[in-house]
């Protein structure tokens, strides 16, 4: 499962995917040509969650498969010699780095406020990577995932591992391989590595989660944190999101909230559900009208937003 391999089509030798085992010979199979790579790509719970994305972003399966495989072909690396990890100071979220570290998948967190400082995210790691599983960071661009890295680097040492697009194609596949065969590991990138296959995975942490890097420009247009959330919920492991404000996406899925700063950082957001709103019953929700009436009497202002032009003209009674 998850292995590369070299398929005879048309008279051309292509590479594929393994996803799925049977007996042998059934007529109109083909024999391989050959296994490419010493290393498997994906395993049965990441192909789960890989296909889920094929049919949620429709786009063809073997597209995301891609995104799991490194730019060239893997290979067994034999890693270096790692430092052993120095707790130092309590986790920032303990209860979540004790589960991680146990292998336990904690309720998801949302921290409302900038989680993106390497002494943060060390302080979280820590736990779990001492007790030897992994951790995935995923970064908005390519600037702030070499910031990260060389600050976790400061902590962990050879134990982190870079991602992304904008790294040499040998370096990526290196650090493809032993995150992929060695658990223990800090997998530091761009939202490549959220499709990654990582040995012992036990915490993901997506800092700005809401930032506009975190999706694919082009198709098949995946969301890191997306992606992150099904796997979490198929490979039973805690994650982390954080950004100055949360998204809407993110509060609808019930995580806990954390506020990094007292008070309250961001405005009261409520979600109005209107599928059971009768025909006939306008623009705006019944909630909606009385917030907005209720605003416009106490002397407040409204904006509002929305999606077609035609709601946005003024009642010809009232003006």
């Amino acid at each position: 499962m998850g292995s590369i391999v070299r398929v005879p089509l048309g008279g051309r030798r292509v590479r594929g995917w393994v996803v799925g085992t049977g007996e042998a010979p059934r007529e109109g199979l083909r024999a391989l040509l050959g296994r490419s790579g010493a290393l498997n790509v994906f395993d049965e719970a990441l192909l789960r969650t890989l296909r889920w994305a094929a049919a949620h972003y429709v786009a063809p399966v073997a597209a995301l498969l891609a995104k799991a495989a490194p730019p060239n072909l893997p290979t067994r690396v034999r890693p270096g010699d790692v430092d052993d990890v120095v707790v130092g100071g309590p986790s920032p979220l303990p209860d979540v780095s004790a589960a991680a570290a146990e292998g336990r998948r904690s309720r998801a967190h949302a921290v409302v406020g900038r989680i993106d400082d390497p002494g943060y995210l060390a302080a979280l790691a820590a736990p779990v990577v001492a007790a030897g599983r992994s951790v995935v960071v995923v970064a908005p661009t390519a600037d702030e995932s070499e910031t990260l890295a060389d600050g976790l680097a400061a902590s962990f040492g050879a134990r982190v591992l870079q991602g992304g697009s904008h790294r040499a194609a040998k370096d990526v596949t290196r650090d493809w391989s032993v995150a992929a065969s060695h658990p223990g590991r800090i997998v530091v990138g761009t939202r490549d590595v959220a499709s990654w296959p990582v040995a012992g995975l036990g915490l993901a942490v997506v800092p700005g989660e809401g930032r506009r890097g975190m999706k694919d420009k082009a198709t098949p247009t995946t969301h890191a944190a997306d992606l992150l959330v099904r796997r979490a919920a198929v490979e039973r492991f805690s994650l982390v999101t954080g950004d100055l404000v949360p998204t809407t996406t993110t509060v609808s899925r019930g995580p806990v909230i954390v506020d990094a700063a007292p008070g309250r950082p961001w405005g009261l957001v409520e979600i109005v559900d209107r599928n059971d709103d009768p025909p006939g019953s306008g623009l705006l929700a019944g909630r909606t009208r009385q917030a907005v009436a209720a605003t416009v009497r106490d002397g407040g202002s409204v904006l509002l937003f929305t999606t077609r032009r035609g709601g946005a003209v003024r009642c010809v009674r009232c003006r």
